[in-house]
């Protein structure tokens, strides 16, 4: 019998991806290859690539550490800092930044997270790309 989760997912508005959307199309092969711990560690993320800005790989409740992309994108972190401060009425911390890319065809097995900070926090899905054809559940 397959197990079912539920989730409690948020519309938060349409936020302009244009500038990041840039700076990832800025991103090599090399730059996506760089960096293979969270593929190697998490089966559910087996197949795909990561851009790891704030990165803790153990999910704990603290900030990640910054990467050599983190001043690539330290500007969007802030301005999406912002947008959710203000959509939530809150002052809250943005303490990972990771970009993902799920190359075609493929998908994230139905999993559940159980690190500290992805079970105790929000967590925010910003598509850059995506197609009518892909969905979160």
């Amino acid at each position: 019998m397959m197990e079912h989760y539920f989730f409690n997912f948020n519309f938060m508005g349409f936020y302009d991806i244009t500038n990041i959307k840039n700076k990832v199309n800025l991103l090599t092969e090399l730059d996506w290859l760089k960096y293979t711990e969270r593929q190697d560690v998490f089966e559910a993320h087996r197949q795909t690539l990561c851009i790891p800005v704030l990165f803790d790989i153990n999910y704990l409740n603290k900030m990640g550490e910054k990467t050599d992309y983190y001043n690539l994108f330290q500007d969007e972190i802030q301005s999406i800092k912002q947008y959710v401060n203000k959509q939530k009425n809150k002052n809250g911390q943005i303490i990972r930044f990771e970009i993902v890319k799920m190359p075609a065809k493929t998908k994230i097995p139905t999993h559940k997270d159980n690190t500290p900070s992805l079970v105790e926090h929000s967590r925010i899905h910003l598509p850059i790309q995506t197609a009518e054809q892909v969905f979160l559940k």
